[in-house]
């Protein structure tokens, strides 16, 4: 029986993709009468609310769809004028959840589509271009107002969806959305303010659903998470998804480049090590089209006087997948500037508000080096298999290893492999009252490498 160290059930958010043929836009008010000065405001100006005092960073509003959606959003608005002295533009960031149990748990979990778009001001400033985000397109012009389309269109079913203006600017900078003088029936949606319910908010959404909105599912206990199945390959990396997670930080980079700079950047990698493959997440904070992430292995130690298997992921609106320096059981090409096993790899990449996330699964035949004597005989699961990771972000290079690599590009020499994966086997008894029957994950840390191993923690930085 063999039991795969650390494993943590995978609680993956699903969105069931349907198409709505026949979408027609549903408004969350019954005659859209507009209350130009009782407004809700997304402001850094506390005063901006009026007599109203609508103001605030968020606001929420809960809907129940009978039909897949395609597109939300508002169907107007009002925004800062950079052209006015004194203002800048506003930033607004539209977030889709799938409801779960109740509005609290539901905000906790990982949205199902992102957008966020640089609002050039009020109505009749010219049309703004559609902007990519996570799972879905977002477009905005105050005659037109702001409206996500999704990649596919969301299942039937409960969602929040949140708008927050995330300008940090010290000039003044607002969003002003449409509240709406006769709201739908009060039973159909719900509204939120900075986290908060607010019976005195009607805000006008405009829903493209194939269907109608229906009454809401009232807010119930939390239920235990389901398992489901593992392994889903879908560029969003969901909380428990993953068993182990390190990242590349402002605090903790080290770089080998004349001129880094992590401002604004944050490189996070997420790994669950299956009989199947190595299964990897990266959320790349601040990267752009272009950049690569990519990682180092050394299959059970067996390149420890050659240079490493190297694979780069190149960010942009399809990953590529590149293996470098060694010949592997899925390619025979040994190429040093990289061969590519795109077509090989299971993957997927969205473009998320900040820059992109993706996620790959390895197959166990890419850790199979076949030009170096020896190097076949790793055993996927029963070796270590050393690895590390690094990026190259606009030209400058960065990993959380405890030294930034230099001129000797040997695994022992390069210092990029200093964490390690095993799968333990155990004998094929009758577990014992006590024994663990969870899969438990374990990372192993080299103190150095062709030394003695030790089972440790993820490494601290």
């Amino acid at each position: 029986m063999k039991k795969i160290i650390a494993m943590v059930i995978v609680i993956a958010m699903t969105v069931a993709l349907g198409v709505a043929a026949f979408a027609e836009t549903v408004y969350t008010d019954t005659d859209g009468g507009i209350i130009w000065d009782a407004a809700f405001w997304l402001s850094n100006d506390s005063e901006s609310g009026g007599a109203g005092d609508h103001s605030g960073r968020t606001i929420d509003a809960v809907i129940n769809a009978s039909g897949p959606i395609s597109g939300l959003g508002v169907p107007n608005y009002w925004a800062s004028n950079p052209a006015t002295e004194g203002q800048t533009n506003a930033v607004v960031c539209v977030k889709v959840f799938k409801f779960v149990d109740n509005y609290a748990k539901t905000k906790k979990g990982t949205p199902v589509a992102i957008g966020e778009i640089t609002l050039a001001g009020d109505s009749n400033v010219g049309e703004t271009t559609e902007v990519a985000g996570t799972n879905c397109k977002i477009k905005a012009n105050g005659n037109a107002g702001i409206m996500l389309t999704f990649d596919s269109a969301l299942a039937a079913g409960q969602y929040v969806v949140e708008f927050s203006q995330v300008s940090q600017s010290d000039a003044l900078h607002y969003l002003v959305l449409p509240m709406t003088q006769k709201a739908y029936p009060s039973d159909a949606v719900a509204y939120y303010r900075n986290g908060v319910k607010d019976e005195n908010l009607t805000l006008r959404l405009a829903v493209d659903l194939d269907g109608e909105l229906l009454t809401l599912i009232p807010d119930g206990e939390d239920t235990p998470d389901q398992p489901v199945a593992e392994g889903g390959i879908d560029g969003v990396i969901s909380d428990g998804e993953y068993d182990e997670t390190y990242a590349i930080t402002k605090d903790n980079f080290k770089t080998w480049t004349a001129s880094p700079n992590m401002d604004g950047k944050e490189f996070t990698y997420f790994f669950s090590m299956k009989e199947d493959g190595l299964y990897v997440g990266v959320n790349a904070k601040g990267a752009n089209a272009g950049d690569l992430m990519q990682m180092n292995f050394n299959p059970g130690n067996k390149l420890a006087d050659v240079p490493g298997l190297f694979i780069s992921f190149k960010l942009g609106d399809t990953l590529t997948v590149l293996q470098h320096n060694h010949k592997t059981g899925i390619l025979d090409n040994d190429s040093a500037g990289g061969a590519d096993i795109t077509d090989k790899i299971e993957n997927k990449i969205v473009k998320t508000a900040d820059g992109y996330a993706f996620e790959v699964k390895l197959p166990v035949d890419f850790f199979k080096v076949t030009d170096v004597d020896g190097a076949d005989s790793f055993v996927y699961g029963t070796d270590p298999l050393y690895y590390g990771m690094f990026a190259v972000v606009g030209g400058q290079g960065y990993t959380n290893q405890s030294n930034a690599p230099g001129s000797d590009w040997t695994c022992n020499g390069l210092g990029l492999t200093e964490y390690s994966f095993i799968i333990e086997t155990t004998p094929d008894t009758q577990p014992q009252t006590g024994d663990a029957t969870v899969a438990m994950f374990a990372v192993i840390a080299v103190l150095a490498m062709g030394a003695a191993v030790v089972f440790m923690k993820k490494k601290e930085f």
